[in-house]
């Protein structure tokens, strides 16, 4: 399912010059509703296409840990405050240094945010030395 979002985005990857790293992508299975759960991978992978810097790295990884999967994305971005991490996953919320003529509305990280804790996992949000990091979890 990773993959195939992934080869829908290739196209804007290109046209942006981001360098795209994925790992771990195929062999995980879990029981999941799969309509929703490619709604938010594909929120999550938008987001960085839409934020990543021109030129810049995208990574996912994929990997089975005990019971749960863990699929961990990371973009270069620029600097997301403290304040503004708290509230990323609040609806409308949108942060503060937004590049010039971003869209959207600030619903794609509730929505799969929503999307995974209703399956029992969790999704979480951190800014490290340059880079956007989402890391989802899921049972298997």
């Amino acid at each position: 399912m990773i993959q195939g979002i992934l080869d829908n985005y290739e196209p804007l990857f290109e046209e942006q010059g981001i360098k795209l790293q994925a790992q771990g992508l195929t062999g995980l299975q879990g029981r999941f509703d799969a309509h929703l759960l490619e709604r938010a991978l594909t929120n999550l992978i938008g987001n960085a296409v839409k934020y990543t810097t021109p030129g810049g790295l995208f990574r996912i990884r994929a990997e089975a840990t005990g019971k749960q999967c863990h699929i961990e994305l990371a973009n270069d971005a620029a600097v997301i405050s403290q304040a503004d991490l708290k509230r990323i996953f609040e609806p409308f919320h949108r942060a503060a240094n937004l590049p010039e003529g971003a869209t959207g509305k600030g619903l794609g990280l509730n929505i799969a945010n929503y999307i995974f804790h209703s399956h029992g996992g969790s999704l979480q949000a951190d800014y490290q030395e340059g880079l956007f990091v989402l890391v989802a979890k899921l049972p298997l």
